[in-house]
């Protein structure tokens, strides 16, 4: 198989063990200690209803991941907490098979709003999916926060 999406758990010790490789690669500028805190809380929040972390891999090699997540702070809309393709692998469309991955997952709960907040880097590429700005700026993170949203037919 070229490409699969696997769902880190608790329980899958090797699926959690290369996460937290990409994940110290993803936040590479952050402080030691906080960044294995954060990429564990991520972890320890799977098995909660409607949350998915997911490992991409394409041609038998990692590449990235992504943190999706249905409800929350807004019912009925979908959120992508965290988003990471390793930079060698990125420019490929690879970025775009994995959101499509997440958006279908989303989908399937019935979500055709979207949301995230990301990094000045990122804005094209998700522009590129449909997203736009929102002109705010999240309190949590200190990135804009941008929407996509679907018309339910």
């Amino acid at each position: 198989m070229i490409e699969e999406f696997h769902l880190v758990t608790r329980n899958t010790t090797s699926l959690v063990e290369v996460f937290m490789t990409l994940g110290k690669d993803y936040m590479n500028q952050t402080a030691e200690n906080k960044r294995e805190i954060f990429l564990q809380s991520m972890v320890d929040l799977q098995g909660q209803p409607n949350r998915w972390l997911l490992l991409y891999e394409n041609k038998k090699e990692y590449v990235g991941f992504a943190h999706v997540r249905y409800g929350g702070d807004r019912p009925d809309w979908g959120w992508i907490l965290e988003f990471y393709i390793k930079p060698e692998c990125r420019r490929k469309g690879l970025g775009t098979q994995l959101y499509d991955k997440c958006e279908s997952i989303l989908r399937e709960k019935n979500a055709s709003s979207f949301w995230l907040t990301t990094n000045p880097e990122a804005v094209k590429f998700w522009e590129s999916l449909g997203y736009e700005k929102m002109g705010v700026i999240a309190e949590f993170n200190d990135y804009e926060i941008m929407e996509k949203h679907i018309p339910k037919f």
